[in-house]
């Protein structure tokens, strides 16, 4: 019997480090020093860079660079891929970007430059990236971006219900999305893994277990 208490008791020491671990109060924004020690130049290959690291909304992007050599501009998927900036470019030399949702696209808009290589896309598969490498605090911090979900006691008009469905929409978008090319959501590629820790934190955020042995549905 007391063995059994003390398993109980362990058991709601590690909720409440969870409970402290995902705790809204604190920030899990990361930093990337785009190139790291390279910077922004001509010498790095951002493509090579970016690739693994799960960004996602909010993280910061720093610029480092000879300030008069070249410049950072936010640009649209077309002016990236055409090397032409209509936006104002940042000249410090350490300049820093908060990442949006979706594709975030940056360039260096001084002539020959871009073409050069310097432009880097930055496109978040932040649930897939964290569970592929076991980054629970990144999983975590992606899912203290996410809508709340109101419990059903909360939504009494119809307007509320809308909102309700809307943001289970976004939260689905993210944690249930199939990547390519297994088309597994974050869920099943966990399992696949065979990692409880990325599983209890996608389960606890709503993840679909249906979604994980369902057939592709195209999403």
């Amino acid at each position: 019997m007391d063995q059994g208490r003390g398993s109980c008791m362990t058991e709601v020491a590690v909720l409440a480090i969870l409970v402290i671990v995902c705790s809204p109060s604190c920030s899990f924004a990361a930093t990337y020093i785009v190139g790291d020690s390279q910077g922004w130049g001509f010498s790095a290959s951002y493509k090579d860079w970016a690739n693994g690291k799960p960004f996602t909304a909010g993280d910061t992007l720093v610029f480092n660079y000879q300030s008069g050599v070249h410049n950072v501009v936010p640009v649209t998927a077309s002016e990236y891929g055409s090397c032409k900036a209509t936006g104002k470019a940042s000249t410090s030399g350490n300049d820093k970007f908060t990442l949006k949702k979706g594709a975030n696209y940056f360039l260096c808009s001084i002539p020959g430059h871009c073409s050069s290589g310097m432009k880097i896309e930055v496109t978040g598969r932040p649930a897939h990236l964290a569970v592929a490498r076991r980054d629970h605090v990144a999983l975590r911090r992606l899912i203290l971006t996410l809508p709340r979900l109101p419990e059903a006691e909360e939504v009494t008009t119809e307007e509320e219900s809308i909102a309700s469905e809307r943001a289970a929409e976004a939260v689905s978008a993210v944690i249930d999305r199939r990547d390519v090319p297994k088309r597994e959501t974050p869920l099943h590629l966990a399992v696949r893994l065979r990692d409880p820790t990325s599983v209890e934190i996608l389960m606890s955020a709503g993840a679909s277990g249906f979604r994980q042995n369902a057939k592709a549905s195209g999403r």
